[in-house]
């Protein structure tokens, strides 16, 4: 799981001060199928891993929950750029990887 956030000057300072690359920042601008209000972004250098269960349990618990939509472009964006993150482990790159390949053209 990632996380969207509107502190986008924030997000933007973490990975500057770290040297991290900018494609680790994904933008996500308001429109009708992601149901922001205002311009938010992702910072792919924070992934959050939890079994099935687990996020079963978030969501019947309502800790987690869906809005809206992304496109596939913004979705292999959001891939990439946690493959591109020094800050992410191998196992994880490797788990995004391989859907990855699903998306690249052959």
């Amino acid at each position: 799981m990632v996380c969207c956030t509107s502190q986008i000057d924030k997000v933007q300072k973490f990975i500057e001060t770290r040297h991290l690359p900018l494609s680790t920042m994904v933008y996500l601008s308001p429109d009708n199928n992601n149901a922001f209000e205002k311009d938010t972004c992702i910072n792919c250098n924070n992934v959050h891993t939890c079994s099935e269960k687990e996020f079963k349990n978030y969501y019947n618990n309502d800790n987690v929950s869906f809005i809206g939509k992304i496109s596939e472009g913004q979705f292999v964006q959001i891939l990439q750029g946690i493959m591109d993150s020094t800050m992410i482990v191998q196992e994880i790159k490797n788990i995004i990887s391989e859907i990855l390949e699903s998306y690249s053209p052959n």
